[in-house]
């Protein structure tokens, strides 16, 4: 009998020597529609599983093995520029409402993403602005998946 792996979303493109920026765009721009869809029968990409996993790699810079406990980065990918491109297209309503909802992991990646290197410093000031007192109250009181992990990226972005 056959043992059946878990599928893995490939990465490969992410390697080509080629401009990935236009595809980042593009990806970037399909999340920067309103978060929750206000369609039931089209879901916002947040609120599909393998979609949200997909950004929280892309801002991680690669997979996260299980086995070491670290992210192995892709080569000719930089997750630094995708995340201040992602406060630039997605913007601040749909990533704050996201962070209330399903994407408090994706959020977070994001927020972890700005907390390093100084390229980052503009963006990071921008989206601890958006994260209010009240807002975080609001993700804290939630409890859902990720509000921690959120609440803590967060409180690096003010450091």
């Amino acid at each position: 009998m056959a043992v059946s792996r878990p599928h893995r979303l490939s990465l490969a493109p992410l390697t080509l020597s080629t401009d990935k920026s236009p595809a980042a765009d593009t990806l970037l721009k399909a999340l920067a529609a309103p978060y929750p869809s206000p369609d039931a029968t089209s879901p916002h990409l947040m609120s599909l599983p393998h979609a949200s996993r997909l950004y929280k790699t892309l801002l991680q810079g690669g997979h996260f093995n299980h086995t070491t406990k670290a992210v192995e980065p892709a080569e000719s990918w930089s997750p630094a520029s995708f995340a201040r491109n992602f406060v630039e297209l997605v913007g601040q309503d749909t990533t704050v409402a996201m962070a209330r909802g399903e994407g408090a992991f994706v959020v977070a990646a994001l927020c972890e993403q700005l907390t390093k290197g100084e390229e980052a410093a503009e963006a990071r000031a921008e989206v601890s602005r958006w994260f209010t007192k009240a807002i975080r109250k609001e993700i804290a009181d939630a409890n859902g998946k990720g509000s921690a992990v959120l609440l803590e990226a967060l409180q690096k972005l003010d450091s």
